[in-house]
């Protein structure tokens, strides 16, 4: 699933070497934590945050079908 993940990132930003995901999984299910650059950080969220809606949508639709929860939080790395 981070493969996924990272792909769809990947394709958004323009630093490329910047996307860094930290994976943890507990009784929950996963929760990934996607770092961008400062400045990528707007095209991975989108316009009133549809894009980041649309990344949670599909990486959510891979979980179910897998039978994991699967969530998603964004953040900038800080330099």
């Amino acid at each position: 699933m981070t493969e996924t993940l990272t792909f769809l990132v990947k394709q958004l930003v323009d630093n490329k070497d910047a996307v860094k995901i930290e994976e943890t999984a507990d009784n929950n299910g996963v929760f990934a934590h996607v770092f961008v650059a400062k400045d990528d950080l707007g095209k991975v969220v989108g316009k009133n945050g549809k894009i980041a809606a649309s990344i949670r949508t599909i990486t959510r639709a891979i979980g179910n079908h897998n039978h994991v929860r699967f969530s998603v939080k964004f953040d900038a790395i800080e330099e």
